[in-house]
């Protein structure tokens, strides 16, 4: 396994310097890099330190990617990693996080992940992540088709973290429940779900 890298590395403002002048909106959580980059540094770690610091280079999905925080620990640590992500309201061109995710160099396609298939081969990817957005995807009965796009396009296995509140209340039962022939529940922490390879 290698060895945990510093996340001070990571740190510093965006490569392109007048990326507030072109993101949308004034204020938003996803403008302070090194906020999201501590966040999802701790969670990586936390979470899923076996891909993470695999001595193996591994091709990773990040599903909902945002400001592409995630993928840029995953890029520092040797992985081959592709986003995907959707704001509602926003052009293919004028994609909402496009400013951010071009400053860093990093590889997003922009899809509604609420609308399956995606983009995207079969098992295309060892591992998929999603974390904080499956509440979004529309209508809630439709988790189960949407984690079966997942496991469609994964080899290895699948990270899903729900966002607390009403939505998780009334969809956890659809992945409590989700099962898949290639795929078995290994962990359940709160609202934070791993699948494996069976």
């Amino acid at each position: 396994m290698k060895n945990k890298k510093k996340l001070s590395n990571l740190l510093g403002p965006w490569k392109d310097n007048d990326i507030k002048s072109k993101f949308s909106i004034k204020k938003h959580k996803f403008l302070d890099r090194n906020r999201t980059l501590k966040i999802n540094w701790k969670r990586l770690h936390d979470k899923i330190p076996e891909i993470l610091l695999s001595d193996e280079r591994l091709n990773l999905l990040d599903v909902a990617c945002g400001n592409g925080a995630t993928m840029e620990i995953l890029r520092y640590y040797g992985h081959s990693v592709q986003g995907v992500d959707f704001s509602p309201g926003f052009s293919k061109d004028n994609w909402l996080y496009k400013p951010m995710i071009k400053s860093q160099k990093l590889k997003c396609l922009v899809h509604n992940c609420s609308i399956i298939p995606y983009p995207f081969k079969d098992k295309e990817f060892d591992y998929l992540i999603c974390y904080g957005a499956i509440t979004f995807f529309k209508p809630i009965e439709n988790w189960p088709k949407i984690m079966n796009e997942f496991a469609r396009i994964s080899k290895r296995g699948i990270l899903v973290g729900v966002n607390n509140g009403k939505v998780f209340d009334n969809g956890k039962k659809y992945l409590d429940n989700w099962k898949h022939p290639d795929f078995k529940l290994i962990s359940k922490t709160g609202s934070i779900y791993k699948w494996g390879k069976k």
